[in-house]
């Protein structure tokens, strides 16, 4: 991100991730486009609200605001997801599973500010922070979005779909931001970087994602979100050498005991039945 602007790389990454999936879908594709005239408006919603809106605000609020920051204001999208599913779904979730919650907010803050709470009583808000904010309330709207009208569409040929169209409303953006003018140079020097963003973390990922908001409910799919600090301190330790110091340790058992009492409750009461 020292070399690339966040919307010119959120536009890059997704545009390679809408090739991939365009040329690896196509047979998938063919005869769906009933499908695509019934589905259009909430295709639309989510290649803006998901891929575009979402990447764009969270790749700038990125560049504008500490790592720090950034993992404590991580903890609060499960909890945005978990608030609009609330209303507009009507999911709740049981006191085991609140408990949990709780227990994983703390591990994840506590892993975010490094075991020292001195740092999360210095926590501001800035424009990086308000941006970060704003892009965790357009996945909430995209994580709902899916959950009250699934797609008929395989969830590798949803994202064959939505990529485009989030590519292309980035790109106007991108021009604007002045991504064309240093040149490819930046961008074949992080091709690596830059396929993995856009293909695995983006177009793989999204569809696992989607996948799940449709079996478990947005409630238990916004809340595994909570695991990532746990896999970040593991992949930290393991790719790059760096210690696991006690914050660490600490961080990870309120992450393991609140989520398996979120997973391993009886589920979400359905709609209707009196909520916790």
């Amino acid at each position: 991100m020292e070399d690339i602007g966040p919307i010119s790389l959120a536009c890059t990454t997704w545009g390679i991730a809408a090739l991939v999936l365009l040329i690896t879908q196509r047979r998938s594709l063919r005869g769906t486009w009933h499908i695509v005239r019934q589905e259009f408006g909430l295709l639309v919603f989510c290649g803006l609200s998901g891929i575009a809106a979402f990447q764009a605000l969270w790749f700038c609020g990125l560049v504008r605001t500490t790592s720090t920051n950034v993992a404590v204001l991580m903890a609060t999208l499960p909890v945005m997801i978990t608030a609009l599913a609330a209303v507009v779904l009507g999911e709740r979730l049981r006191r085991l599973q609140i408990i949990g919650v709780m227990l994983t907010i703390i591990g994840a803050l506590w892993v975010g500010v490094s075991g020292d709470l001195g740092r999360l009583l210095k926590l501001h808000l800035g424009s990086g922070e308000i941006l970060i904010l704003m892009a965790n309330l357009s996945m909430s709207g995209y994580t709902v979005a899916l959950k009250r009208s699934p797609s008929s569409l395989a969830p590798l040929s949803f994202m064959a779909l939505i990529a485009p169209i989030g590519t292309l409303a980035l790109l106007p953006l991108m021009y604007v931001e002045g991504g064309f003018v240093t040149g490819w140079q930046p961008y074949l020097r992080h091709l690596g970087a830059i396929a993995y963003i856009g293909v695995i973390a983006g177009g793989a990922a999204y569809a696992l994602w989607n996948e799940s908001v449709i079996r478990n409910g947005a409630n238990l799919t916004g809340l595994s979100l909570y695991a990532q600090p746990g896999f970040a301190i593991v992949f930290s330790w393991f790719f790059l050498g760096q210690s696991m110091l006690a914050y660490h340790w600490q961080g990870a058992a309120f992450l393991i005991t609140g989520i398996g009492l979120v997973i391993g409750s009886e589920g979400f009461r359905s709609p209707g039945k009196e909520p916790t």
